[in-house]
């Protein structure tokens, strides 16, 4: 996961320079206090350059899918931050609180893009600190969550959507309470409707968002499900949009794995995420990335150990069969051998998972063992 690709400092320069605002011939009141407060803004909202930071990803659904913290790096939380130093010191919050509501409250207006684009980002940042559900609480408190909100309808500016959505990424990644603050903020249908962005960053950042909310409990998994029926459908429908490269598009089919494996993680409504456990295997054979390949077992694993609503019933011995025989062409033969001449995979990080899964494959029924091992 990448940052924005123009960091604040790239809109600026080091000493941003004051912008010259003509007032309208009628303004509105409400537009005068807003720029009588644009110097301050300009002041308050200049920001040093910045570490790359990366969205968190909510993780500890279970002891199993924990063990991808190990093998994966793509999937465990990162969450470095570098903000103001007290931030450290106490819980307030370390920037300028009407600044950056008083730049968040202008309209869509290319003078006023840095501003908003800063602003976002000192939020994304202070979210992105050492501690996530304080920050959280701190960011709910103020109030900002709507204006936050409104960044996402704002398709003329794809890296204020991107910004806006990583905010809320790391706000569903904490307590359940801020995932029903979220709920009830009203911003679930502009973020699956970025779903569907040609823009690559905006539709990544929009399935991770996703992935956390349907990660944090089966109640709002269900949620998701019953308010967007075809929502599986665009979480998986990933290729048609605009990546910078290769690096990206591996990136965020990575990063829809991740998803699609919180929709099969809970227990009911295994009608709706059938298509889900089709993608996952799919997988298999269609990427030669090793990353996405051991993503895929893991997600298969969570459907594998899910023996209630209506799971038990599609892992049959011919389901365990072919996917067997699945790993097995993709190359676990060769890492068990080590015959490095042959070998898809430049490392053993795909085994561990694997063997996991045949293991609950085999353990799963009696009729299963049977087929396998024939």
């Amino acid at each position: 996961m990448y940052s924005s690709a123009l960091a604040a400092e790239d809109v600026f320069g080091p000493n941003p320079p004051l912008i010259t605002i003509t007032p309208p011939v009628a303004p509105q009141p409400a537009i005068y206090n807003i720029l009588t407060n644009l110097k301050q803004v300009q002041v308050q909202l200049k920001i040093n350059p910045i570490e790359r930071v990366k969205p968190v990803k909510r993780t500890g659904l279970n002891e199993a899918f924990d063990e991808i913290l190990d093998i994966n790096s793509k999937l465990s939380t990162v969450a470095i931050g570098k903000v103001k130093e007290k931030e450290e010191e106490s819980n307030n919050f370390p920037y300028d609180e009407n600044s950056l509501r008083t730049a968040l409250q202008f309209d869509f207006n290319d003078s006023y893009f840095g501003y908003q684009k800063n602003a976002l980002h000192q939020i994304r940042d202070y979210l992105c600190g050492t501690d996530l559900n304080l920050n959280s609480e701190q960011i709910l408190k103020l109030n900002l969550l709507n204006l936050i909100n409104k960044f996402l309808d704002n398709k003329a500016k794809p890296d204020l959507q991107y910004a806006a959505l990583w905010c809320l990424t790391n706000l569903a990644a904490g307590k359940s309470e801020h995932v029903k603050c979220l709920i009830e903020s009203g911003c679930i249908p502009n973020v699956v409707n970025l779903l569907s962005s040609k823009d690559g960053r905006v539709r990544h950042q929009a399935s991770w968002t996703i992935g956390n909310i349907v990660g944090d409990c089966n109640e709002y998994r269900d949620f998701i499900l019953l308010s967007f029926p075809n929502i599986v459908d665009l979480v998986m429908d990933f290729q048609n949009c605009e990546y910078k490269d290769t690096r990206e598009f591996e990136e965020s089919w990575n990063n829809t794995v991740w998803c699609i494996t919180n929709f099969v993680a809970h227990k009911s409504n295994f009608d709706k995420v059938e298509n889900c456990v089709k993608f996952l295997i799919n997988n298999l054979e269609s990427s030669s990335n090793e990353k996405i390949f051991t993503s895929s077992i893991w997600g298969l694993i969570k459907v594998s150990e899910n023996r209630e609503g209506g799971f038990s019933e599609y892992v049959t011995p011919e389901f365990a069969q072919n996917l067997v025989y699945k790993i097995l062409n993709k190359g676990l033969n060769e890492l068990i051998y080590h015959n490095h001449s042959t070998k898809k995979f430049s490392s053993h990080q795909a085994l561990s998972p694997t063997l996991k899964l045949i293991t609950y494959l085999l353990s799963n029924e009696d009729d299963n063992n049977f087929h396998l091992t024939q």
